[in-house]
Order: C-alpha cells, then sequence, then structure tokens
C-alpha cells in the first residue's frame, strides 16, 4: 500500500514539476518575462513560451479587457500542450472592436461621435453595440418589412438551373418608396435591399432606381426557381440617413467621420460602453497537412465583437449562409478545446471547424448575438482529398442563441462534408 501511495506521490510531483506558468494581463507588457508581477500583454507573445514536449503551458489570463488589433494566430505546431485559463467568475474578454466615446447632441433626440479611424485610415463598419446590444442600422421599415408587387429577370449568361448573369427588375408599392424621390442622390447610392426567401436572402445594392413608379434595378445571378424575389416576397431597406428615426437605430456618415444614434430609453451614452466591431476573426488555428496545430486548451475566456461587410456585388442566395466566415476558424487542428468560453456580438459565424478538423471539442459554452449562425463542421464543398474531411468533434452542453442577425439564413449548428460527430444536450434558439 505504501508502494502505491509512493508511486502516486511521484506522479503528482512530476507533473507538478513539468508545467510552466505564464500570465498575461491587460496592464502587461510583451517585454516583460510573463511572471505573475512582470505579465505579458498579449496572448501571441505568451503563446511563444511553450517549451519542450514534456511540459505543460499554462497561460493565466487575469480578468480584463483586451482590445485585438489583430486576430490570434496559432499556425505551425507547439512544441508542448497548453492550457489558455482565464477566472471563471470573471472572464477575461478578447475584443475585436473598438470603443465610441465623445458624444454630442445632434438634433431629434440623435447623438453623434467622431471616429477619427474612418477620416484617417478608411475604416468602415456596419455592425455597432450599446452596452453590449447590437444596435439597429438605420431601417425602413421600422417594424417588420414591405411587400414586393412582382418582378422580371432579364438573363444575359445562361446556366444550368439559373442564370449566371442576370438583371432583376423588382416592382414596388410606389407608396413604399415615395421618400425616395426626395433623397439626395449620396443617399440614394447607400441604400441596400435585403429580400427574404423561403430559407435564405438576397441582399444587394440597387443598379437603378425609378422612385416614381416603385421600381428599382438589380443584378448579379439569375434567381432560383425555388427561391424566388415575386410577388409577396418580403423585403426592407436599410443602411442610409433618412431612415434613423427610431430609438435605437444608428448610422455612419463615411464621408465626415461621424457615427449617429438615437438612444433608448434609460441609455446614457457619457457612461455607455460603445463599440464598432473593426475584425472579422479573434481566432485562426491553421496547421499543415502533415503538421496540424493540437492540443491547445481554451478555458473561461469571454470573446466578443466580431465585424461583418457586405461585398460590393452584394449577397446571393446561400442556404444556411454555409460559406460565410467565421470568428474563429480551425483547420488541420486536433484536441483543441473550447471549454467554458463565450463568444458573442459576431458579425458572422462564431466558430468553424474546417478542413482536416479531429477530435475537437466544444464544450459548456455560450454562443450569443451572432452575424450568421453558431457553428459550422467540415465544408460545404466535397474536398477530392479525403484526409481533408473533419471528424470525430464534439459539440456538448452548449447554448446557441439569438443568431442571423446580419445573414439570417444562418444556423444553429451546420455539418457538411463531416462525420462521426457528437452534437448532445444543447440549447439552439431564437434563430
Amino acid at each position: 500500500m505504501n508502494n502505491i501511495w509512493l508511486f502516486l506521490l511521484l506522479c503528482i510531483s512530476t507533473a507538478l514539476c513539468a508545467q510552466k506558468k505564464v500570465y498575461i494581463s491587460s496592464f502587461g507588457n510583451d517585454r516583460w518575462n510573463g511572471g505573475q508581477d512582470k505579465p505579458f500583454k498579449s496572448l501571441n507573445r505568451a503563446l511563444k513560451e511553450a517549451g519542450s514536449p514534456s511540459d505543460t503551458l499554462l497561460i493565466q489570463v487575469e480578468s480584463g479587457n483586451y482590445w485585438l488589433n489583430e486576430p490570434i494566430q496559432i499556425t505551425t505546431p507547439l512544441k508542448s500542450h497548453v492550457i489558455i485559463r482565464g477566472e471563471a467568475c470573471d472572464k477575461p474578454r478578447f475584443l475585436g472592436g473598438i470603443p465610441i466615446k465623445g458624444w454630442e447632441k445632434y438634433k431629434n433626440k440623435i447623438y453623434r461621435a467622431y471616429v477619427p479611424e474612418v477620416k484617417l485610415y478608411n475604416f468602415d463598419f456596419e455592425q455597432f453595440y450599446v452596452n453590449g446590444k447590437r444596435a439597429t442600422w438605420a431601417r425602413t421599415p421600422n417594424k417588420d418589412w414591405y411587400f414586393v408587387k412582382g418582378s422580371k429577370e432579364y438573363s444575359y449568361v445562361p446556366g444550368i438551373s439559373f442564370a449566371n448573369y442576370a438583371t432583376q427588375k423588382i416592382l414596388l408599392n410606389p407608396s413604399d418608396v415615395d421618400f425616395l424621390r426626395t433623397m439626395p442622390l449620396s443617399d440614394l447610392k447607400e441604400i441596400r435591399f435585403r429580400f427574404y426567401h423561403k430559407w435564405d436572402i438576397t441582399q444587394k445594392y440597387p443598379s437603378y432606381i425609378i422612385p416614381d413608379s416603385g421600381c428599382i434595378y438589380i443584378q448579379g445571378e439569375g434567381l432560383k426557381p425555388w427561391n424566388p424575389i415575386a410577388e409577396g416576397s418580403r423585403y426592407i431597406m436599410y443602411g442610409y440617413k433618412a431612415a434613423l428615426d427610431e430609438p435605437g437605430e444608428w448610422y455612419l456618415d463615411k464621408s465626415e467621420g461621424y457615427v449617429y444614434y438615437m438612444p433608448q430609453e434609460g441609455e446614457d451614452l457619457s457612461t455607455a460602453e460603445c463599440i464598432a466591431p473593426t475584425l472579422h476573426q479573434w481566432l485562426i488555428v491553421k496547421g499543415g497537412k502533415n503538421a496540424p496545430v493540437e492540443n491547445i486548451r481554451f478555458e473561461n475566456i469571454s470573446f466578443q465583437y466580431s465585424a461583418y461587410q457586405m461585398p460590393m456585388s452584394g449577397n446571393e442566395p446561400m442556404q444556411a449562409a454555409a460559406f460565410a466566415e467565421a470568428s474563429i476558424e480551425l483547420s488541420n487542428a486536433r484536441f483543441i478545446e473550447f471549454v467554458n468560453c463565450e463568444m458573442l456580438h459576431t458579425g458572422s459565424y462564431a466558430i468553424w471547424l474546417k478542413s482536416a478538423c479531429q477530435k475537437n471539442t466544444i464544450e459548456h459554452c455560450y454562443l450569443a448575438d451572432l452575424g450568421a449562425g453558431g457553428i459550422k463542421i467540415g465544408e460545404p464543398v466535397f474536398p477530392e482529398d479525403t484526409t481533408l474531411i473533419s471528424h470525430h468533434n464534439t459539440i456538448n452542453n452548449s447554448i446557441i442563441t439569438h443568431a442571423g442577425n446580419e445573414l439570417p439564413c444562418g444556423v444553429g449548428v451546420a455539418i457538411f462534408h463531416s462525420s462521426d460527430n457528437q452534437i448532445t444536450h444543447n440549447e439552439i434558439s431564437d434563430l
């Protein structure tokens, strides 16, 4: 019996000795040594401390806000197991945005703040948050939607099921778009239309508008016969200044560099946390085909605020927003764990286990306020190299809620070309 206890004590002692611990703090410095009294500032710097294969590197992340100016990237195999751990009761926040301050009264209950990055660096953002709540990009109508009267398509480049290139003439009720007649040309160029189909959307700038007759033209792929823009189709207009007429709505003037916002009742912009997302991604884990990244555990970490921007050509219908990016993307990755983490306020999907992702785990996580959907596994196109197929991943005991804010066709969990995954005991709601 004594020999057994001696053996266990030796194993515990060896494990403790084999663990290397470094700290990062929002008040740290990447030139320091990573000790508790001299912590690093960035996770990218702390990851360089991964030592020999016999070690486990524990990165203790102190509570606080970590403003990311670039994604956290792990693109080569680490030499040791890595645990990245925050405080469970006060999770550290990795933020992919910038704070907006200095609000001033404008007019008609509207406030504005100058964002110097807009003028200096052509910074553009399509999401805006106040006290952790996604504000509504100024839209018409403020509630629900309008209905299409009819449409006609002119095809130019034929395809198999639909035209590869076509123009659509969309007929609207003139009373719904009568206000467009008095809008300046600069505002007309900003307006966007979102058309809702049966299970996805078309989202575009109009190529030409005739307000008097309630007619607009859009161009791109031909409409799908199973998902057309036709009489009775729903639509909204958004993204232009004249639509800013409801508490909770916002608008960015890119020519002047001001963001405008109409506060909701009880909001005090002098103390509110206002954030514009800057990064499309928080974390990229990407190994090589014969050199996967593996054995990393994220625990008690809150990832917040990522951006999405509609392409100038718009969004063609795409079931489940299948090809949309994700704020966390893994490729050629194995044994990566996210435990008790948060992924909040995304521009698109929260996390995507793309190609060659095996035996990864997302457990007891909270994914909320999502631009598209929650989690994708595998890729929508079957790869010629079958070793790139993702398999044996686990999504367990997690909450995925309030999704589809930017791309309403996003889903809670999408499994594409992938096998042997376990999706268990999750709550998926409000999509």
